[in-house]
């Protein structure tokens, strides 16, 4: 018998979270932890498959971060005049 967190039901199926496609942003990364949050309380989705899905949306906002924070230093890296053309 199969275990009942792995199944697919309505609101996860289709490639679509909870009728949304992944997020692409941290915004919307949030709006999709509501989302989330609320489908557990309603009972709609088994605690541990909301557990993992907090998880990768935690990793998801700490990698959009991290990314955001290295372009920033990037341009200012090129736009000084001491770091310009510096081998990293």
């Amino acid at each position: 018998m199969a275990d009942s967190s792995m199944k697919t039901d309505a609101p996860m199926g289709g490639g679509a979270l909870f009728g949304v496609t992944p997020p692409r942003t941290v915004n919307a990364a949030r709006r999709l932890l509501s989302k989330l949050i609320a489908a557990l309380y309603r009972g709609e989705i088994d605690d541990i498959r909301a557990r993992t899905l907090t998880y990768m949306l935690i990793s998801y906002v700490s990698i959009c971060k991290d990314s955001s924070l290295e372009e920033r230093i990037a341009r200012l890296e090129n736009a000084t005049p001491l770091t310009k053309g510096r081998e990293k």
